[in-house]
């Protein structure tokens, strides 16, 4: 392994709902520093655009809900990655589920 390499992608698939919000910033935090110039980090996951599409899938699924994840909320993930020079494009592929793809502008 090769500790300084670079990325143009880095990909995440039914895998971030597992940690908390905190922790998910963290992660992007971490991961910008291994992508290269433009590059851009996509994650496809269980994803709701605000709270109350949140809500409705939590009372269209009942029992089935699982309390024990931490879904992404794209209002309130995109306002805690305020702090990063980037660009950012939501895509909801179905009542709860989406892609989004974060291309951090690096300076290098």
């Amino acid at each position: 392994m090769i500790i300084n390499e670079k990325f143009d992608y880095i990909v995440s698939s039914s895998a971030i709902h597992h940690i908390t919000d905190v922790e998910k910033i963290d992660l992007i935090m971490k991961l910008k520093n291994k992508l290269n110039k433009d590059g851009k980090i996509i994650i496809a996951d269980v994803a709701f655009e605000n709270r109350k599409l949140l809500k409705e899938c939590k009372l269209d699924a009942g029992e089935l809900w699982d309390d024990n994840e931490h879904y992404i909320i794209f209002d309130d993930f995109n306002k805690d990655l305020g702090r990063l020079n980037k660009e950012v494009k939501y895509t909801q592929l179905s009542p709860c589920a989406d892609v989004l793809q974060l291309r951090i502008n690096r300076e290098k």
